[in-house]
């Protein structure tokens, strides 16, 4: 219905109230960016009036998705360069959704880092996007909301070379950032998580935070260290930075109490409802790994840094405190060699040698236990106990052993009285000896 009047284009356009069309479309097609896919395939109905459009879609496909409503409204044609709102609720592929972004001007991939091909998962998602008319303008002024949650939510390659998986992700942008908060699966974990990012170009890495609760099953299946020593769930918060190399700096913490710890190789044991806790500092840049660990109970006290390779392989662990009541109080550094062996070296007030010695020889037997690895281990230290009534001053120490049992063993220092003595053991048949 067209009602023209002698003031109705008393403004330069026409007012509402002077026009008025009501239409309805199939097989509609229109691209509101030039660097995103069209809306296609619409069918809904529509509204002109002297100085608004506005168009509702019932159904509509978007790249491989397809919507289920939207709408077009343009409250103000004139005066030119008003604001037009786009709104619309649809589903499909979350990695559509991603890749388009990271191929528009909001250049996701380029800003973060993210490669959008390690998503997977369907998205139920919704849409409003509000910018000026005219022909050209900056995206930091461009309004854009978009709010969805994707089922079956998969990430590929997250951490130890584990993919997320079974997840439910809620997804929250603007054009300023991104947040993602949910829960899956981490290989054998369950996880929940927050990562936000805020499109910062200046520091393009991602803040995470997650917390789940681990096992010595799962520490099994990720082939992590730890599971022959470990009885009881442990709780795990980790907050960390991601770029686009993967996780850079972290910070892992883990409350021990409800943990059974017991290394028989050493005597020593946590009992399960002991308070205790770890902290792991984790620097993943570059091709080596290097971490701050730190160990705390009522007995115990580990503190160091530790290398790993690319692999995942111990490359070396600098103990700045190793300190298990009665049993130690030293630092020092170990090192892994290229045939997997490792080489020990220890300085400090205290080491205690009977649970290494006490199944050999004069004390009583002619193997060790079985400890996993070779070992080559020197010791300085201001007391050495050997056996209950047995301990040296200001003494060395030096232990060869293979995979499964020692090989060689020798001790030079002062009695309590003063006397030297050398003790000394070799596994091809030499007797124990106290020189």
């Amino acid at each position: 219905m067209l009602s023209l009047k002698p003031d109705s284009r008393a403004q330069g356009f026409l007012r509402d109230e002077d026009l008025n069309v009501n239409f309805s479309f199939r097989e509609g097609r229109v691209r509101f960016l030039t660097d995103m896919p069209p809306v296609e395939n619409a069918v809904g109905t529509g509204r002109l009036t002297g100085n608004s459009f506005r168009a509702d879609v019932s159904s509509a496909t978007y790249d491989d998705w397809t919507i289920s409503q939207g709408r077009f409204d343009f409250p103000e044609l004139n005066p030119r360069g008003k604001d037009f709102i786009v709104t619309a609720e649809g589903r499909g592929p979350a990695v559509s959704i991603l890749r388009q972004l990271s191929n528009s001007r909001v250049r996701l991939q380029e800003n973060t880092g993210f490669d959008p091909e390690r998503v997977s998962g369907v998205a139920t998602a919704s849409l409003r996007f509000q910018r000026r008319s005219t022909g050209q303008v900056p995206f930091e002024d461009t309004q854009l909301q978009v709010s969805a949650t994707i089922e079956d939510a998969g990430l590929e390659n997250v951490l130890l070379e584990q993919s997320m998986t079974d997840g439910r992700v809620d997804v929250d942008l603007t054009q300023k950032r991104l947040v993602l908060s949910g829960f899956a699966d981490l290989g054998p974990i369950p996880v929940q998580f927050s990562w936000r990012d805020g499109f910062n170009n200046e520091d393009p890495s991602a803040d995470l935070s997650a917390s789940a609760i681990i096992n010595p099953t799962a520490l099994n299946e990720l082939g992590l260290f730890g599971r022959a020593y470990l009885t009881g769930d442990i709780p795990v918060n980790m907050q960390g930075q991601v770029g686009r190399d993967g996780l850079g700096d972290a910070q892992f913490g883990f409350d021990l109490r409800g943990a059974r710890i017991a290394v028989d190789e050493i005597g020593w044991t946590k009992p399960a409802g002991d308070p205790a806790r770890a902290v792991i500092n984790y620097d993943g840049q570059g091709r080596e790994n290097v971490s701050s660990v730190r160990l705390e109970t009522d007995t115990a006290v580990i503190d160091g840094d530790i290398e790993l390779q690319s692999d995942g392989r111990l490359k070396s662990l600098l103990l700045r405190r190793f300190f298990v009541d009665g049993l130690s109080d030293v630092s020092g550094e170990i090192s892994r060699k290229d045939d997997g062996s490792a080489d020990i070296r220890l300085v400090g007030s205290y080491l205690n040698l009977e649970p290494t010695l006490d199944g050999i020889g004069s004390f009583g037997g002619t193997e060790s236990a079985a400890l996993g690895i070779a070992l080559n281990v020197t010791a300085d230290v201001e007391q050495l106990r050997l056996r209950k009534g047995l301990d040296l001053v200001d003494a060395t120490a030096a232990l060869e052993t293979s995979a499964t049992a020692l090989l060689r063993a020798e001790a030079n220092g002062l009695t309590q009285s003063g006397d030297g003595l050398l003790y000394s053991y070799n596994a091809e048949g030499d007797v124990p000896e106290d020189r």
